[in-house]
């Protein structure tokens, strides 16, 4: 039933509805560019979710530390998911296709020499092909073009625009089919031969557009993630994933409005409207009646001027003059706590905690805000699962390692200290682990460990040299207090013209008397 005065939900923002998925992506990236509140808290919810990741599987520790460096320090995966994040929250979607790296080498057709295409300068065609100067003919030739897989011990994808592409839609079963249709720019320049895109881009996409066709992704090969709608904008949406914002679309009609209508506000009222005008007297001495407005508006305007050349200037004027400002009341008139309150409408129908606006987290007791919103964010903290897991297969089937799954830990800023300390308690009584434990307080325990068995194998060190020093200073003192051998002494060598075992020289002792 409707009322007099029409359908209730019959709104300005109504009529602001976006009509097509690209008009949800404009939406998207207007919010998030020109509305700093909003994107500024959406980026410290990504982050609260970003922690440390927790290699899980049945694999010993050496691999499980192997996955840990590869994801934390060669792929800086933390980095990366706030980017997939960020995107996921601005368009609802997030398409990624893998990438093998490659290098492009260019061949001679005459010499058959062979040269890394970014150290050549030649141009391209799509009738010549590539053609330029050979470093070994010395003349111009026309090359063959060659790419061969890198070697390279690291996953990569290539995250891709949502608008280049294009989705093949199963309403019954859900199913998609994915395909890449590059912007206008990237046609041009791919078609005009440009180096930048003909140095590393893979070779089926540049014959795409060279033949004006579409591409179509593998089924293993694209990963999307996206906030699915509701059942009944299937047929709208045609598998593309509606981002979290279209559910407060009024307050954000709200905002943009009240932001608008202030912005007029300072235009037209913040600065006030100064002039001067003689004064009106009585009815016998009124100066309006024998002053000339032109010869009154001149000499203003020229005491307006030197006062502008010169401010310590000291002006006449011989009329009398009064002074009088219109405006300047945008103070009053500013919605301000209008824009606040619309800001905090639409971030808590986004279910953005107040601590992440307002810079102030406590510290102190059960968060019970923060866990509800863990619970809210269920959804995202899925997709970017999502992510980890697909990178790990990738990683898994590239590197030839085990399978493992990833995933970001579980944040503990919401446990107090009796959660902390129930945990240690646990731990006496060997009902948790070391690591389940001591991370409520920020610390790595393998980590802990490694530094324990680096600092023992240390003091083992120093202690092991220390008794070789002792020793050694032992060996020294010795030799030091052994007393010296009395050359004169019994079975001594004999001493040059001295006297032998026997007697002096020529027998003359008592023996040899008579």
């Amino acid at each position: 039933m409707t009322s007099s005065y029409g359908n209730i939900f019959d709104t300005y923002s109504k009529y602001q509805l976006p009509n097509t998925v690209d008009e949800v992506f404009d939406w998207g990236e207007l919010l998030w560019l020109r509305c700093g509140e909003y994107s500024h808290a959406i980026s410290k919810t990504i982050r609260y979710f970003l922690t440390d990741v927790s290699v899980q599987g049945d694999i010993d520790f050496h691999t499980r530390r192997k996955y840990y460096d590869y994801f934390m320090k060669d792929m800086d995966i933390i980095e990366r998911s706030f980017i997939i994040g960020r995107d996921l929250f601005m368009y609802g979607n997030v398409m990624l296709s893998h990438y093998d790296p490659f290098s492009r080498s260019l061949t001679c057709n005459k010499c058959k020499s062979t040269f890394p295409i970014k150290s050549m300068e030649y141009t391209f065609s799509q009738h010549s092909g590539f053609k330029g100067s050979c470093k070994v003919c010395r003349a111009e030739r026309s090359f063959r073009r060659e790419d061969k897989k890198q070697s390279v011990d690291k996953v990569d994808y290539i995250r891709w625009s949502p608008r280049d592409i294009h989705i093949e839609y199963n309403e019954i079963t859900e199913d998609c089919e994915y395909y890449l249709r590059p912007s206008e720019r990237t046609k041009q320049e791919i078609k005009a031969g440009s180096r930048v895109y003909m140095n590393n881009t893979p070779w089926e996409f540049i014959e795409a557009v060279l033949n004006d066709e579409i591409i179509r992704f593998d089924e293993d090969q694209m990963l999307h993630l996206a906030y699915n709608g509701v059942a009944s904008l299937k047929n709208k949406l045609q598998g593309w994933g509606l981002p979290p914002f279209m559910a407060c679309f009024d307050q954000i009609i709200h905002l943009n409005l009240l932001k608008r209508y202030n912005e007029a506000i300072l235009m037209d009222y913040l600065i006030p409207f100064r002039f001067l005008s003689p004064p009106k007297g009585g009815p016998e001495n009124d100066p309006l009646l024998d002053i000339d407005a032109g010869q009154f508006t001149s000499a203003v305007q020229e005491m307006i001027a030197q006062q502008k050349n010169d401010p310590t200037s000291i002006h006449t004027v011989p009329y009398p003059v009064t002074y009088q400002a219109l405006g300047g009341e945008a103070k009053q008139l500013a919605p301000t706590d209008m824009i606040v309150n619309a800001i905090n409408r639409l971030l808590d129908t986004m279910g953005v905690p107040m601590e992440f606006r307002e810079k102030t987290l406590q510290s102190g007791g059960p968060l019970i805000g923060l866990k509800m919103f863990e619970r809210e964010q269920a959804s995202f903290f899925s997709q970017i699962g999502n992510f980890l897991d697909w990178v790990a297969d990738k990683a898994s089937t590239k590197l030839i390692w085990e399978k493992v799954d990833v995933k970001f830990k579980k944040v503990s800023l919401m446990e107090d200290d009796l959660t902390r300390q129930t945990k240690l308690d646990m731990l006496g009584a060997n009902k948790v682990s070391n690591d389940t434990a001591l991370s409520s307080f920020g610390v790595d325990y393998e980590y802990e460990v490694d530094k324990i068995i680096e600092e023992q194998t240390m003091f083992d060190e120093k202690m092991v040299e220390r008794d070789r020093k002792a020793q050694k200073a032992g060996e020294i003192m010795a030799m030091m207090d052994e007393p010296l051998q009395d050359p004169n002494a019994q079975g001594g060598p004999p001493m040059e013209g001295g006297m032998g075992p026997g007697g002096p020289p020529g027998g003359g002792g008592a023996m040899g008397a008579g």
